[in-house]
């Protein structure tokens, strides 16, 4: 049996053992952009767990699993620290109420951390950490009745877990493409490795984990079209575990649905055009309190404070910032963008990006600040949109994620967006914008690679569309021209350029002089993004 101090200090090992091998993690990426995250990300989710842990107070093995579980919510930061705090939250499922683990116990542990995994994410990808949890748990399931000693059957399990790992590139042709394996699994082992401890036996991996790889990106996509009229939130006083029925029905009737099992509380978000039929629904669960019904197609009738008004709000408690309809959160990265989101009416700017991805609480933090009925968050980076839809599951207001995956297309959305619109107007018109815009990048390789039929070496200046590697050079003058190329199209009318903070002036002058000589019916902007890590950020609409 595993009692709570032992658990204990698995979490504490499992933290620090992934924590000395996250740039391992971070090596693991398909792309060889100096901006691989995987293991920053997951570390930082488990710290924040482990900080969470030593500030409860825990009695037994339930308790220490909750307290890792509710701080892993709270922290976790990127797609892949979403996942394992739901990886976490089922073991806390599994583990409910008990003293102390035992063979059986740890089994419903794995299974309903692959189950609630699965779940959190509306798109699975298989060859992923959800593939390596997943055959994880099914073996625990299958072969629990074999095991007497609760860390031979850990042993086991870790078996299977690289195995699963191993075949993550047979099952991800990218990662087959780059002869890697999935970078959150890797992540998640070096969790189970370090919890195992001096305990571990001999795993023969078949793999050498320096090579690199990642598709953590890859886990989850979610594409929303929201067209439902009436905000409709409620808490149910229930203690049933059919919740999942009741959000089958839901999501017949309405879109941005959230339906999340608490203890003995069901939490309910819909957008639907038939709020009465949802409550009739969600009586049969028990009794309804907190609810809140609004029209999201009424006129508002203020948007945006001055910046003088905001900043004496925030220097003097005793001034209380008036309610606005609209509120705006966005994550940004370099002091130019900054002031163009400030410009276009950015409530709050959170730091952060490819290298540095802001957690669930970071957002919730930025939210509490802005009094308005309705926020929107552009999280800019596809690293950041499922932390942002955990915020928007915990958050007590209305949040609307508009799916921005580079800072461009926040600049579109912003600029499409219209104060005399509803709410589902607006995100209508701002992912109509969102997908009328072509994004390139430019940054350096951090190795020799070939991917997608494009060779790149290491220290080249490469051109990045669409998610893919387009042009690998030595001269960042031929990628640029090159790039812009690739942007441009017979419907092109105007590209904007954003330079970054290891670029000067000057030399982005030069590059768009050259490059407009060959556009004459294209209007090419300059603006400073002082973005790092990518030289150039270009857009065109």
């Amino acid at each position: 049996m595993i009692n709570s101090e032992q658990l204990q200090r698995a979490f504490i090992r499992a933290r620090n053992y992934l924590d000395s091998n996250r740039e391992i993690v971070n090596g693991l990426n398909v792309f060889p952009v100096p901006d691989g995250d995987t293991g920053t990300n997951m570390t930082l989710t488990i710290k924040s767990s482990i900080k969470n842990l030593e500030n409860s107070d825990v009695k037994n093995c339930s308790d220490v699993v909750k307290a890792v579980s509710d701080g892993a919510l709270m922290g976790a930061r990127g797609n892949s620290g979403v996942i394992l705090s739901q990886i976490l939250r089922g073991f806390y499922v599994g583990a409910k109420d008990k003293e102390e683990l035992d063979v059986e116990t740890l089994k419903e542990c794995f299974v309903n951390a692959y189950k609630v995994a699965y779940k959190s994410v509306i798109k699975p990808t298989e060859g992923t950490i959800l593939t390596v949890i997943r055959e994880m748990g099914e073996f625990a399931e299958k072969s629990y009745a074999d095991f007497n000693d609760e860390v031979e059957f850990c042993n086991a399990i870790l078996k299977v877990g690289f195995e699963s790992l191993n075949r993550t590139p047979e099952i991800l042709p990218i990662l087959k493409e780059a002869g890697v394996v999935d970078a959150g699994g890797r992540g998640l082992l070096y969790l189970f490795e370090g919890a195992l401890g001096n305990e571990i036996v001999e795993i023969n991996r078949n793999y050498d984990f320096n090579k690199p790889a990642r598709t953590e990106h890859l886990a989850a996509q979610n594409d929303e079209d929201i067209e439902f009229g009436y905000c409709t939130e409620f808490m149910i006083t229930s203690d049933s575990e059919e919740y999942t029925v009741l959000r089958d029905k839901l999501s017949e009737i309405g879109d941005s649905l959230i339906v999340v099992k608490g203890d003995n509380i069901i939490k309910v978000h819909v957008h639907t055009n038939h709020p009465g039929q949802a409550i009739e629904w969600a009586l049969e669960f028990g009794p309804l309190h907190d609810l809140k019904i609004d029209n999201m197609r009424r006129q508002h009738n203020h948007l945006h404070h001055t910046d003088k008004e905001v900043e004496e709000a925030k220097n003097n408690k005793e001034i209380k910032i008036e309610n606005k309809k609209y509120g705006f959160v966005s994550i940004s990265t370099g002091n130019g963008i900054d002031e163009i989101f400030k410009s276009m009416g950015v409530d709050e700017i959170i730091t952060g990006g490819q290298t540095m991805n802001p957690s669930t609480e970071d957002i919730l933090n930025a939210v509490d600040k802005i009094n308005a009925d309705d926020i929107f968050i552009f999280p800019n980076n596809s690293n950041i949109i499922l932390v942002s839809e955990q915020a928007a599951k915990i958050s007590k207001k209305n949040l609307h994620i508009i799916k921005t995956k580079q800072i461009p297309e926040a600049f579109s959305a912003l600029f499409n967006f219209d104060e005399s619109l509803s709410v589902e107007e607006n995100i209508e018109a701002m992912t109509d914008a969102i997908l009328n815009i072509k994004v390139g990048q430019i940054t350096y390789s951090l190795r020799d690679t070939e991917i997608d039929g494009v060779k790149i070496l290491k220290d080249d200046f490469m051109g990045i569309s669409g998610g893919k590697i387009k042009i690998s050079k030595k001269d960042i003058s031929e990628v640029f021209e090159d790039l812009v190329a690739e942007l441009i199209d017979d419907e092109t009318s105007i590209v904007s350029v954003y330079y970054g903070e290891d670029v000067t002036k000057e030399d982005a002058e030069k590059l768009v002089e050259k490059v407009s000589e060959n556009y004459d019916d294209v209007e090419i902007e300059l603006v400073y993004g002082g973005q790092p890590v990518y030289y150039y950020l270009i857009s065109a609409e």
